[in-house]
């Protein structure tokens, strides 16, 4: 039996997935940071306007699974993982035909359970802030009740 075809991996895909990675991760750094002074400080506009806070959240996600859907187009198209013209950050091994195109489904399925979990999370996440906003309002105008109470 042959050894199996390996991609060699390319050092400069490696160092711009590195600095990607470290930039994602400094600007998730500094956004958690500062996520909960920006929810206090916008509370009344979230809870009039859920998708101000659902779309920011579910966008990026759906964004990652069109790429990934696109990606296995790729894989299933030209029955090989890799795909041709890719450049990958490590050494990898070459699956050609039946193999290729498995894995090319499976990061398919992937894809569709991403989109999935994404709508139900933007969903669960709308219900939320409208619970919320509810029972914010139904303590106002209890405590509404309780002022016009004292007063008399």
């Amino acid at each position: 039996m042959s050894e199996p075809e390996i991609q060699k991996a390319d050092p400069a895909a490696r160092r711009k997935a590195l600095i990607l990675l470290l930039i994602g991760a400094a600007i998730g750094v500094v956004l958690s940071l500062n996520l909960e002074g920006w929810l206090k400080a916008n509370s009344e506009l979230i809870l009039a306007r859920p998708w101000i806070l659902c779309v920011p959240i579910t966008l990026p996600i759906l964004i990652g699974a069109g790429w990934a859907w696109m990606f296995a187009g790729r894989i299933i198209r030209s029955r090989r993982w890799p795909p041709p013209e890719t450049r990958v950050i490590k050494d990898t091994p070459v699956e050609e035909g039946d193999a290729a195109v498995r894995r090319g489904m499976t990061i398919r399925v992937i894809a569709s359970l991403l989109v999935i979990g994404a709508c139900a999370l933007s969903v669960m996440m709308w219900m939320l802030i409208k619970t919320v906003g509810k029972s914010k309002q139904s303590d106002q105008s209890s405590e509404s009740v309780v002022l016009d109470d004292a007063s008399k």
